[in-house]
């Protein structure tokens, strides 16, 4: 569990004030009064970002050494608030493409919907570049040019706390910057309670009115778009040495009519939202080309054993799609498997629309079966 305290202040001034100031706003100490509250987990770290997501929900629901290439989220209630966190991949890594934070964007309005409360950006002020600036920049105006209202910059440092630390990160020549941006700010060191987060976080949605961001040129899809992915028209895949990705497609029609999610997000239609794959099967190598070839994510995740389910985004036919990979659950136990179930289902948060189930018929036996 990570454990800080908190340090507080405003771009303008910096000074102990501003944390009595920022209480005034909960009355009596209370936490704020909005009944749900939608956080995207923002930074250069996935690590420190999980930290901090696991301490205000208060049990560890994100794993620091995770692998995910997808908008994680996580819900949880607490004292008649729902907290719904996404905590995002490392969107700062230079081998991400602009299209590919575009998509990732476009996935983190699928699961905010209608919209974001807030951004919490965790930064490390040692670690944090000009290159790391200018994209967290860029992901935050995809979503909307008031983004940087609705922001609070969480500064992670590996020293200890000191006198005129304000001072010094409000100088820093980039993270200085984001403070300006911002104008809301926490450092983040050890033994924090959760009524001076929340506080801070209760003055910032105050600040809007409550008003979440609305999100600019979300990407759904049209009708034409969705038939003709129902119909398999996907060329051939005649490479798979299961089924081609074709046979594939034409044989979860079916599923795709029945398994619709169970909620539609503003201003769309269930045939306009996007498709939810999970991956089932022994072969590694197999599931993981499948996972590259409908995302068209290039290979990102390797094609090594996996101890845990994996997921990637991206778009097939214009149209958005999340893939999450399993391992190999056939020599598990009962309990086991359904744990990581669970664990999947919120990988492709609220559901899988398809399951596909890669087998080699000489391969597959009763046990398989049962499983």
């Amino acid at each position: 569990m990570f454990a800080a305290e908190l340090s507080m202040a405003t771009a303008e001034t910096g000074d102990e004030d501003d944390l009595n100031s920022q209480r005034s706003h909960s009355p009596d100490g209370n936490r704020p009064n909005f009944s749900e509250l939608r956080i995207v987990l923002l930074g250069n770290s996935w690590a420190e970002r999980s930290s901090v997501g696991n301490f205000i929900l208060g049990k560890t629901v994100y794993k620091p050494d995770e692998q995910v290439q997808c908008c994680l989220p996580a819900k949880e209630k607490l004292k008649e608030k729902e907290i719904l966190f996404i905590n995002t991949p490392d969107l700062l890594h230079p081998d991400i493409s602009e299209d590919k934070l575009r998509q990732l964007k476009d996935h983190c309005v699928m699961l905010s919907d209608p919209g974001p409360h807030l951004f919490l950006l965790v930064l490390q002020p040692e670690e944090f570049t000009e290159q790391h600036k200018l994209r967290l920049e860029f992901f935050l105006k995809l979503f909307s040019d008031r983004s940087f209202h609705h922001s609070l910059v969480l500064i992670s440092t590996f020293r200890e706390k000191s006198s005129g630390l304000v001072g010094k990160y409000l100088q820093h020549p980039l993270i200085g910057q984001m403070i300006r941006k911002c104008n809301k700010w926490l450092l983040w060191q050890k033994n924090v309670r959760h009524l001076e987060l929340f506080t801070m976080m209760d003055l910032i949605v105050k600040e809007n009115d409550g008003n979440h961001v609305k999100p600019m040129d979300a990407t759904f899809y049209s009708q034409k778009t969705y038939e003709s992915l129902k119909q398999g028209e996907v060329g051939n895949a005649g490479w798979y040495p299961v089924l081609g990705l074709k046979s594939i497609m034409d044989s979860a029609k079916g599923i795709m009519g029945w398994a619709k999610p169970t909620y539609t997000p503003v201003g769309s239609t269930v045939n306009q939202l996007p498709l939810r794959i999970v991956l089932l099967g022994k072969s590694e190598n197999k599931k993981s080309r499948l996972s590259h070839f409908i995302t068209g994510d290039g290979g990102l995740h390797g094609q090594k054993l996996i101890k845990r389910c994996i997921a990637s985004c991206g778009e097939w036919r214009g149209r958005s799609v999340t893939v999450v990979r399993t391992p190999d659950i056939f020599s598990w136990p009962e309990q086991t498997v359904r744990a990581e179930m669970k664990r999947c289902t919120n990988l492709c948060f609220p559901g899988p629309n398809v399951l596909l189930l890669l087998v080699k018929p000489s391969e597959f036996n009763t046990s398989n079966k049962t499983k």
